[in-house]
């Protein structure tokens, strides 16, 4: 997958420097896998969600549900753009 928007993710590690390893791995599956299907990002990814009412969006737990990566999947362009980095905090406060 062609991964758009990590400037997103570095200003976040730049707030929360703890962040780095994990989404720079994050970054390395995502960036070396196919998704054709939501059921692909989930066997790839079992925590991720699709987000309510958006059918391509979806919420990536990582660290233990410690950040959320909340990304758009476009399957046919092979494309994973990032829309927003959040602390699970963030998140909770912004989408619940």
């Amino acid at each position: 997958m062609n991964l758009i928007g990590w400037h997103k993710a570095k200003a976040f590690m730049k707030r929360y420097n703890q962040s780095r390893t994990v989404l720079d791995s994050w970054r390395q599956v995502v960036e070396n896998t196919s998704w054709a299907t939501p059921h692909d990002v989930q066997k790839t990814f079992p925590t991720a969600d699709l987000i309510r009412g958006e059918r391509l969006s979806w919420v990536f737990d990582v660290r233990g549900n410690k950040y959320r990566v909340i990304a758009r999947v476009n399957y046919e362009a092979q494309e994973v753009l990032i829309r927003e980095v959040l602390t699970h905090d963030e998140y909770e406060q912004k989408y619940c």
